[in-house]
Order: structure tokens, then sequence, then C-alpha cells
């Protein structure tokens, strides 16, 4: 049992955040799901806005201060999710390969945050908007600032099918919210985005040049996505066997190389 629990935490440890969050976001709509189809479908949604999404009255927020984390991981709608964690794949696994974990989940965190300061803002200018915020789309802008100022000439593979500077995505994606906001589509969502771009791009700025913090792998030459996958299948692959022995043989019977290897990785 206890090298069962000692080989999850390990697992645990090692996985890349981008996937975590991915799973974690896909485990709570699925009990969203499972909850509306054995109960009252728009009661559950009530009490998944009211309890677990961003309020817009500042108020409400108050009484449940958690929700300026939690909404990042919450969403009710398949389209949604698919949408939000499509883009989270696309930018967060390359981004966690350029400045490790830690600063990772710095900046997403950040990004669910400054998200949530923008969309309160917007209700000064458009009282009438979403009165949640829910999703990671914030945070994921801010990945996508965060990769801007890092180098925005690095090329981003769309799924395979568009491919182009993070510079310009990013600008594009500006634009797209841009007409959202005049065409009244989720004003609150959109001003959001905008708050976690500009923080992202403010805060690897601050990382990399006010205090000269290397942001990880920054100073290598760029890997390309073929690069990185089969790097990372190597060390999934060896990974995989080291939690194989682990599950056997217990923690001690791993050599010392073996070790260093797993440490290494829950630091990444």
């Amino acid at each position: 049992m206890n090298g069962r629990l000692q080989m999850m935490k390990r697992i645990l440890e090692t996985t890349s955040a981008t996937y975590q969050v991915i799973l974690i976001s896909s485990l709570i709509w699925v009990v969203i799901l499972l909850a509306q189809m054995l109960g009252d479908a728009m009661d559950v949604t009530s009490f998944v806005l009211e309890y677990l999404a961003l309020p817009a009255d500042l108020r409400d927020f108050t009484l449940r201060p958690w929700t300026l984390l939690t909404h990042s991981f919450i969403h009710v709608h398949a389209g949604h999710l698919l949408v939000n964690l499509l883009g989270l794949y696309a930018f967060g696994v390359l981004f966690e390969s350029q400045v490790g974990r830690r600063k990772w989940w710095i900046v997403y965190f950040l990004g669910s945050i400054m998200g949530a300061v923008f969309y309160w803002l917007s209700i000064q200018w458009y009282p009438f908007v979403n009165h949640f915020l829910l999703g990671n789309s914030a945070s994921t802008m801010c990945i996508v600032g965060a990769m801007v100022a890092l180098d925005r000439k690095r090329k981003i593979s769309l799924w395979g099918v568009v491919i182009l500077e993070v510079m310009w995505l990013a600008i594009l994606f500006v634009l797209i919210d841009l007409i959202g906001v005049r065409q009244g589509w989720n004003i609150g969502g959109h001003f959001a985005h905008w708050g976690g771009l500009l923080a992202g791009y403010l805060v690897m700025k601050w990382w990399t040049l006010d205090h000269g913090i290397s942001p990880g792998t920054q100073h290598r030459r760029p890997k390309t996505d073929e690069q990185f996958n089969t790097e990372r299948a190597q060390k999934e692959k060896k990974l995989n066997a080291i939690l194989d022995k682990i599950g056997r043989s217990g923690f001690d019977s791993l050599s010392a190389s073996e070790k260093k290897f797993l440490e290494e990785q829950s630091q990444q």
C-alpha cells in the first residue's frame, strides 16, 4: 500500500502542470455533468455558478473569496471546456518546457487573478456584463503574454492547422476580443483576456529584465515541436520504468541516478 501511495505521489509530482489543469478541469466538468443528469440541471448549474464561479458583485465575492481561484477550473458547457483546454494545451506545454513548472503555475494563477480584476473593471463601463466569470481562458492568455515577452518570434503550431509567431497570435486574439466587446458578446470575458495577456507580458519582462532572472531554458536554442515531443516521450518512458520499479520493490530499490532523475522531474 505504501509503495502504491508513494508511486501515485511521484506521478503527481512529475506530471506536467498543463496536463494537471486539463485533468482537473475535465474531472470537475464530468462531476457537474453527472450531477446535472441525476438531478435538476438548472439547479446544479445555478449552484456551480453561485459557489464556484467569480461573481460580478464584489459584495458577493467577499462572502466567497475562494472563487478568485476556483473560477479558472470551472466550465459548465462542453464547448467552452473544449475550446479552453485546446488553447491551454497549444500554449501551455511549450511554455512549461521553457520556464519550468513553478513559473508556469505563477503565470497561470496570475492570469486568473488579473482576469478577475479586469472583469470587475469592465463593469464600470458595461454594467450589464455577465453575472459570473468562469473558465481558464484568462490564464491561457496570461501564458500567451508571457511567451510574447519571452520570445515574440517563437512560432506556435495550433493543432497543426495554423503556424504563426506568438506575437501575431496575441494580436489576433486582441482583435477578436475587440470585436466581441463591440458586438456585446461576453464582454466581461474579453476584458479578462486582456488582463491576463497584460499581466503575463509584464511579469515575464520583470523576471527577465528588471531582476535578471533566467526563465528556465530561455538561454538555450528553442526546440522544435518534434524535438520537444521526442525528448518528452523519452523522459516519460524512463519515468514509467522507474515508477514500475517502485511499485514492485519500493522506493529504496532505486539507484542513486534513478532517485536523482525523479528529484529533477519533481522540480520542473
